[in-house]
């Protein structure tokens, strides 16, 4: 494995501050006071080092983005993302691969033998060089829909404006095709069940909320809105309204 290799700035502010932890972090670009690195070109990296952290750390551990759960384990700031290099056991330089969002925060920690967390810190890293992606929830406009319809939907957008950027974007993207394909029956539960799956993978404390919002639209106007209904329905949207069998010439 190739191992790197590279100076990082020794920032003494930061030492001081995390010295109550047992952690130290040093990095290049050198951190600001709101522990924030900013990158104006593309072609700019990041690098951390823990080497300096307390003798009884045992595992140095980064998760490069605390909004991408990278393990799929239901939580996307506990990520070992430098897991089998040797800054995972050691604290050495690690290269932080960037994201493609113009924000992104860094998450560096350090274990003791039973696993115990000694200390973390959260670095901010901020990309100049990239604009700033947005969709307007109020942009997002369906047309056709009920009143009832339309308060489920206006409640949705208002649950997924709180969550972090990459959520909020990818979320809002399923809005958006949602509104695409609302008259599309097939498309539209496609839609709403990927949809769901996104949303279990975030591991929401509020993910029963959105599911609820999300099922109650495949079952809108009928007097039967329970589990069986949506799972009846949701069947019935899928199967191909036509099937054009080949013709044997």
């Amino acid at each position: 494995m190739k191992e790197v290799t590279k100076d990082v700035s020794k920032n003494f502010r930061n030492v001081l501050k995390s010295r109550g932890n047992g952690l130290v972090v040093f990095t290049t670009p050198e951190l600001d006071k709101n522990d924030t690195i900013t990158l104006k070109d593309q072609s700019e990296k990041v690098f951390i080092y823990l080497g300096e952290s307390t003798p009884d750390a045992v595992n140095y551990i980064i998760d490069y983005d605390i909004e991408q759960d990278s393990d799929l384990n239901g939580g996307a700031d506990d990520d070992e993302n430098n897991k089998g290099t040797s800054s995972y056991v050691s604290g050495s330089v690690v290269e932080i691969p960037m994201s493609p969002y113009k924000t992104q925060v860094v998450r560096a920690y350090i274990t003791d033998e039973s696993g115990a967390i000694l200390g973390s810190q959260d670095i901010t890293i901020i990309k100049e060089y990239i604009e700033e992606q947005n969709i307007d929830p109020d942009m997002i406009i369906f047309e056709d829909v009920t009143e009832s319809e339309k308060e489920k939907i206006e409640s949705l957008k208002e649950l997924l404006m709180v969550l972090p950027q990459q959520q909020r974007l990818k979320s809002l993207s399923y809005i958006q095709k949602l509104q695409e394909n609302w008259n599309d029956s097939t498309e539209k539960t496609r839609t709403i069940l990927d949809f769901e799956d996104y949303i279990f993978e975030l591991n929401l404390p509020n993910e029963n909320e959105i599911i609820t919002l999300l099922e109650s639209l495949l079952v809108e106007g009928q007097d039967d809105q329970s589990n069986n209904q949506i799972t009846y329905q949701a069947l019935v949207n899928l199967i191909p309204k036509e099937i054009v069998c080949p013709t044997e010439s």
